[in-house]
Formats: structure tokens, sequence, C-alpha cells
């Protein structure tokens, strides 16, 4: 917002007050006739117009230089009931929060309007801003709406003490053209090819992933065609349809958009960032891939410009808007903390900084494409995910700070072992509240929960892991946490020994999945390297080799599965996925463990 607009948004809030020089106590208002109309650029601007006795011009023209023009007819000002009022519509989006109504035909209907155009951008206010809300409350707004020629501004929470809004500014004043970018020749809305990959799409990713609105749906992908490009992506593995030819011209396309959309966001770019992350490489790599940390960066940038990090639930927008707004917000929140864990990265978002409440059932829809119910099971994945992830993001902010490593060496065994209680509680009462509530999802054809399990089997590890990090290594209760920690590793390796047909053929959140799998591989090279007893050595060393054939068998199930029908899993090939510690294993073995075990310790004794 420029100086000239912060200056008249000063003259509105002035002509609103009383001036004590133009009253006296027993003496009203000055008469003043209707034929004394405002001038145009006073009617503009909604402001009084003032003209002292002989002059030619008013106080504004004059400050300007200009001379008075009367030509603008008076303004109807439209209003309407309470209930009507809101900051988006069912056109699904073009805007985070912004109805959408028609383009505005002339200058008057510009300052009439009690919502934005289609054409406009919309920024949440923050409380520091330079358009400092506490100011912004005094504007004139018509249901909730204030315009002025390239300025507008939206309350979406009229509280008196917390004061919330959305500037908007129209497209034209944007570095480029949105419109341009979206255009996309590879999408045909109505081809048989279209309507397999959507509906393949909610019919298995959506209901182990569910953060679009199924009902609203093809509006959202008629105005933002790239999701659709992301969706044909994610659901081609689960059809007969082959586009492998046309990937390349796709990804070129999509990361396009993402770049020039990232300036600009829209709750839909959201959308399409959160998916990209879930596609599959045609390239097996590592699973830290490069670049995709500075995503993770903008994405969060992206959700604080639109305010996704704020409390939604008495703003003044419909409600399927509010629970989408909620939705992504936790998606986002665990794109953050699971990427943050896997890459050893410090997390973008800080638990002072938001204030969105837990997502729940009435924030997924229960409805998806064509009408289809949502499967109870999605519901409850989605909710237990975002559970666990609070108690990750806490466990990281406990232990995996730069502070908090660089104390570890001093750690109080006392203070440590109850940091490792508190944790340890919360773990089963999240598996009593959320994890033994999805047991019946293993009957249906598609079973999206191994996610889930391996999430958290990934929290108890890394619980374990940081724990033995700050114990003396010879210690009683050393000694009884690396015995919990074999018990957790080994039901991971059950977990994947005992993957059944129905989890191979659903969709699993990636790259969260493949790093999980690393994760754990990882944590048991620690402990064969921290263990100081043959016996430990054999032990661990024999659930290690283990862990690292038995993938070789789910991949060749899963290649089996593809064969028999089309809906092969998203899963990577379980083979390739402990390739990062796989490496890192015969480096640092051959290094400590010369020849046979039972060789030199001297390593595994300073680890």
């Amino acid at each position: 917002m420029n100086l000239w607009n912060t200056y008249e948004i000063s003259v509105t809030l002035v002509t609103m007050l009383p001036s004590p020089g133009n009253e006296t106590p027993h003496q009203g208002r000055s008469y003043k006739s209707r034929k004394q109309r405002p001038c145009d650029a006073c009617r503009r601007r909604m402001i009084c117009c003032i003209r002292e006795p002989g002059s030619l011009a008013c106080s504004l023209c004059t400050l300007r230089s200009t001379s008075c023009t009367y030509q603008s007819q008076p303004n109807v000002r439209r209003r309407r009931p309470r209930t009507a009022v809101s900051t988006a519509t069912s056109s699904a989006d073009t805007h985070p929060v912004s109805p959408q109504v028609a383009h505005s035909t002339g200058t008057t209907s510009d300052y009439q309007s009690d919502s934005p155009p289609d054409d406009w951008t919309s920024l949440f206010v923050g409380f520091s801003s330079d358009q400092d809300p506490y100011v912004l409350r005094h504007c004139r707004f018509n249901n909730d709406y204030y315009q002025r020629q390239d300025w507008a501004c939206m309350r979406i929470y009229g509280n008196n003490d917390i004061p919330m809004h959305f500037t908007t500014v129209p497209d034209s004043h944007l570095d480029s053209d949105l419109n341009a970018t979206l255009r996309c020749p590879l999408i045909e809305t109505g081809s048989e090819t279209h309507k397999s990959l959507i509906r393949s799409y909610f019919d298995v990713v959506h209901t182990s992933y569910p953060i679009l609105d199924g009902q609203h749906i093809q509006t959202i992908i008629e105005n933002y065609p790239p999701l659709t490009g992301i969706m044909y992506r994610l659901a081609c593995p689960f059809t007969d349809i082959n586009m492998e030819e046309t990937w390349p011209e796709w990804y070129d396309y999509l990361h396009r958009v993402l770049l020039w959309h990232s300036r600009y966001p829209r709750l839909a770019t959201i959308e399409l960032s959160l998916l990209i992350l879930c596609r599959q490489n045609s390239i097996h790599r590592v699973p830290t891939l490069p670049g995709v940390w500075p995503q993770i960066g903008s994405l969060v940038g992206m959700c604080h410009e639109l305010g996704l990090n704020m409390d939604p639930s008495r703003w003044l927008i419909p409600a399927w808007e509010r629970s989408r707004r909620i939705r992504l917000w936790w998606a986002v929140f665990m794109a953050d903390k699971w990427h943050a864990l896997g890459l050893g990265r410090l997390s973008y978002i800080h638990d002072d900084q938001w204030n969105v409440p837990m997502v729940s059932e009435r924030d997924i829809p229960p409805q998806s494409f064509e009408g289809r119910a949502v499967p109870s099971s999605t519901t409850k994945l989605f909710i237990a995910m975002s559970v666990l992830t609070t108690i990750l993001s806490d466990l990281l902010c406990k232990a995996y700070t730069v502070k908090s490593i660089g104390c570890e060496v001093s750690s109080d065994t006392a203070d440590t072992l109850r940091m490792f209680n508190s944790f340890f509680h919360r773990l089963e009462t999240f598996q009593e509240e959320h994890v033994k509530g999805l047991e019946g999802a293993a009957d249906q054809i598609r079973d999206p929960t191994g996610t889930l399990h391996l999430a958290f089997f990934t929290v108890q590890i890394v619980l374990y892991r940081a724990i033995l990090r700050r114990m003396p290594p010879v210690c009683v209760e050393a000694a009884q946490l690396r015995q919990g920690a074999r018990q957790v590793t080994k039901n991971v390796i059950k977990f994947v020994e005992c993957l059944q047909v129905s989890r191979l053929r659903a969709f699993w959140w990636s790259p969260l999945s493949r790093t999980n799998f690393s994760i754990a591989g990882s944590f048991m090279c620690n402990m064969v390297l921290t263990s100081t007893e043959d016996e430990e050595v054999n032990s661990w060393t024999s659930q290690l080799t283990r862990y690292r054939t038995e993938p070789e068998t789910v991949t060749r199930q899963s290649h089996e599965v593809r064969a028999v029908d089309h809906a092969g899993p998203t899963l990577p090939d379980i083979g390739d996925l402990p390739m990062s510690f796989d490496q890192e294993l015969d480096f640092l073995l051959d290094f400590a463990i010369p020849g046979e075990l039972g060789g030199s310790y001297s390593f595994r004794e300073n680890c």
C-alpha cells in the first residue's frame, strides 16, 4: 500500500470524526443543501467535499491542483442480510478469501461494490504490518468490504479486540499475467481419459490423503488447471493409462506454474504444492532429495501470505471454506515436521505463530467425486496423522534443536528419563485412541493405514535415539532403553514382513514413508556401532540383515499385484528404500569392524 493510499485512509478517518472548531455547544451541524453535491473526486474517495466560501474548488481538489467536476451520479449503496455476507463463494478458488462476482463495468461501480472482482489478489494483513489492522478496522466498510481505485480491504473477523483483514490489489499490478501461466494444452477435460484419471485419484489417492474437496473439485480444476496435471500424475499408476511420454512436458508446466504462483498464492496453489511433494520420482534416489526443503519453506511462506496459520472458526466465510483452510493448514504442518525430521532441518513452523484448531471429522468432506462416500478410515487416518505430528513436533523441539544437541553431554539422567516417560505415555495414549481404531481398515480393498503405522514406529525410534544419545553408555537405564529399542525395530521388521496386498494397493504418503523406512535402517546401524558386547552386536546385526533382505520379497509381491490389476502401489519399490543407509552401512562396518564380527570395538566405544 503506497503513501498516497495511506493519506486517503487518514483523510477518510478524519472526516468520520467530529470537528470541535466547526460546532458550538448549542448549535447543530450547519445547513447543507442537497444542491451542494460532492465533486467527482470526493465522491470516488467517499470523503466529505469541503469548499470554503468563495472558493471554486474543494479542499481535496485544491490540494491536488485540479478543478472540481460534477459528472458522476450518486452511488446506490446495496445492503444484504448479515447471513449473506461472505468473503468467499462457491467459485472454489481464484482467491483465498474473496467472493467471486462479476467484473466491474465502470468507474462508479468500482467504488460501490461490496466484494472484490475476480481479477484481484488477496493477502492476509499481519499484526506488525505497515497496514496496521487496528487502523484498517476504521475503514467505512460496506458489508465488511471497503474498496478504493487500486486497493481494497476485507474484514473477515469483526472482533473488536483482534481485527483481521485481507487487503487486495488488482492482478494488473502484479509482475506477470497469472491467467496466462495457467493455460495448458495438455488437459482435455471432456475426454474419457480425464474422467478415468480423476475418478481413480479420488478412489485411491484421496482415500489416503484427503486434502481436496471432492464436492467442489470440478469448479476448482476449471479455475486452476495445474491441479488437474498433478492429479493425473498421482492417479496414473493405478490405471492402465500410459502417459510416460508426456510427463516431462507436464513437469515443466507444473514447476513453471508453481514458480510464478508462489509469489501470488491462492488456496489451490497450496493444494498443488502439497500434491507435487507426494509425487513419485522416475529415478530412484536417496530420500534426502535436493530441493525439497526450499520447497517446504516456500509452502509455509505461502500459508502465511494467505493467513492459514490463523484460526478461521469465527471468520465471516462459508463453513466449507473454513474446513478447507483448517485441512490445508494441518497438511502443511505435517509436511513441514516430517520433512524436518527426515532431512535433519529446523522446522519453519513455530508453535507461538499459529492457533488453528485440530482438524476434526467435520473438516473432511463426507463425499468425494461424483457424490461417492468417503470411507471413515480416511477421516480417522488424517486426524491420527495430525495428532501424531504434534507429538513429533514437540519431540523435535525438545531433543533435536541446535541448543538441545549441544547440551546432550551435560544432560541430567533423571531429567532425561522424565522426558522419555512423558513422550512414551503420550505415544501409548495415541496408540489406544487412534491406531487401534483403524484396525478395521485392513478389510478394505485398499488399506491406507500403512503410512500411519510406519510413522508411529518412526516416532518411537526417534524418541529412543534422542534419549540414548543423552544416557551414559554403561548404566542400567541405558541397557533397558536399548532393549526397548530392539523391540521397536522388531515391530518395524514384522510390519514389513506382513505387508498385505490391501496395503500394497493403497497410496502411501511420499516422501514421508520413504524417509521413515530409511530412518529405521539407519537407527539399526547406529545400534550396531554403539554396542559394547559381542552378543548385542550379533543380535543387532542379525536384525539389520533381516531388514535389508526382506524388502526384496515385498518388492516382488508389489510387482505381482501390479501385474494382476493396474492398481499398483505408489509406494516406491521397497527394495530400494534402504539405499541411503545401505551404502553408509557398508562403509561404516568395514571401517568399524574389520574382518569378522568380534574384531576391534574402538570405533563403537567412541560413538
